[in-house]
């Protein structure tokens, strides 16, 4: 989950580490071979949260091609970059397409991307998003394009050194844990 911080009440900055991979990059991804399990995931998904979401994973189930699958699967994430647009929130640097966070359909899209991860990936993305703006997203992170985004602390592990560790001996503690912080100037 990222850390908010408050700067004033005009503004908040938020602190993201983890893995980005490409949406084109997913779909990429996605071969013939793995269209069944796509489809029974998709199928586990319609049952357990029942008929009220289950048009998009209907569609996903009774797809003839791993292609339409693609397709759903794009359509979705555009719809979603449309709903932004024409809410006017074009300014903003962040969109969170899909989170845990979400309700509804989008909630549903999330856990049809995530269910397809399990078939591709030995771990689920956190969130479906889009950042359109470098200098407040890290120049590292692709802008205007969707990424899903994998935890940090699942995706790293981070050891101290020998420096490190004489650190927290000499301080006393039992470990050494990393700090980040996010500053902003004005």
């Amino acid at each position: 989950m990222p850390a908010t911080i408050t700067l004033d009440s005009k503004m908040d900055t938020w602190s993201h580490k983890g893995y980005l991979l490409a949406f084109s990059e997913f779909l990429e991804l996605l071969t013939p071979e793995h269209q069944q399990g796509v489809q029974r995931d998709a199928a586990l998904l319609c049952y357990r949260i029942g008929s009220s979401e289950s048009r998009l994973l209907g569609r996903v189930r009774h797809a003839k091609s791993i292609h339409q699958i693609k397709q759903i699967l794009s359509d979705s994430i555009q719809a979603k970059i449309e709903e932004y647009e024409s809410e006017g929130d074009e300014g903003s640097d962040y969109w969170p397409l899909f989170s845990e966070d979400s309700d509804g359909t989008d909630q549903t899209t999330l856990a049809l991307i995530q269910a397809v991860s399990r078939v591709l990936l030995p771990i689920e993305p956190e969130r479906v998003t889009m950042m359109r703006n470098g200098r407040t997203s890290g120049w590292d992170v692709p802008l205007n394009e969707v990424v899903l985004e994998f935890s940090f602390d699942a995706c790293f592990e981070i050891e101290p050194s020998e420096i490190g560790k004489a650190l927290a001996r000499a301080i006393g503690i039992d470990e050494l844990k990393p700090s980040e912080w996010t500053s902003v100037d004005f």
